[in-house]
């Protein structure tokens, strides 16, 4: 699913409950992590849910799970944005991740839990972009 399309699909949710339901039907969507990828370096850190997240170099693509169904939504709208747009220029990237997210219109009605979370998430896909860190790399 490309970005637009999910921008498309939350514009259709007028309550914020219509809106979680779309989070959540998004959320089967998010292929299944890689077993060996499920390891305690790839845990992202300041989330309630069990979350993974990691980036692999030779794919050049994010790999994320996590045991909560509206964060595996969360995490599938990010990542398709990210691998979606990869190719294009990195600070092009970077400075319309926010604008992308605030789109859809989940700043608004998600509980101050889940926007930690999400802006964890944020900021491991901002500080991979620029970094040379191997922090969050795909490992096993």
């Amino acid at each position: 699913m490309t970005p637009l399309e999910i921008l498309n699909l939350f514009s259709f949710g007028e309550s914020g409950e219509e809106k979680l339901d779309i989070l959540l039907s998004l959320s089967t969507e998010l292929p299944s992590m890689k077993t060996e990828y499920l390891i305690e370096s790839n845990k992202t850190k300041n989330c309630e849910s069990d979350n993974h997240l990691c980036y692999n170099v030779e794919e050049k693509k994010y790999y994320a799970d996590s045991n909560s169904m509206l964060v595996k939504g969360i995490l599938y709208i990010l990542l398709c944005y990210e691998n979606f747009t990869f190719e294009e220029n990195r600070d092009t990237r970077l400075s319309t991740i926010d604008t992308y997210i605030s789109s859809t219109g989940l700043l608004e009605i998600l509980s101050p839990q889940r926007l930690r979370g999400l802006e964890e998430f944020v900021k491991i896909i901002k500080s991979r972009a620029v970094s040379t860190e191997t922090e969050y790399i795909c490992r096993n």
